[in-house]
């Protein structure tokens, strides 16, 4: 990744602790003169004990435009959606 810049924020899922990031980036193997951003839309959910299980979603998507747009909807979907049973 070139020109990578992060940012997140501590959040809850289900109730249990979180973090959303946001990670946008031009990829090595662009070589145009203006090359397409890139975004992660990530949600990390780690286990409530060492030993558990985490989860983590990741979305990828152009950076900006219509298609960033439609990123973050598919992202909030699969966020909403995800529902986490003990085992």
């Amino acid at each position: 990744m070139e020109e990578a810049s992060v940012t997140y924020e501590d959040t809850t899922h289900q109730g249990r602790k979180a973090i959303e990031m946001t990670t946008e980036y031009i990829p090595y193997a662009s070589s145009d003169d203006d090359p397409v951003r890139l975004r992660f839309r990530e949600l990390v959910i780690p286990g409530e004990k060492k030993s558990d299980p985490y989860w983590h979603v990741r979305v990828k998507t152009p950076a900006k435009g219509e298609a960033a747009k439609d990123g973050d909807a598919i992202f909030a979907e699969v966020t909403e959606g995800l529902k986490i049973h003990a085992s």
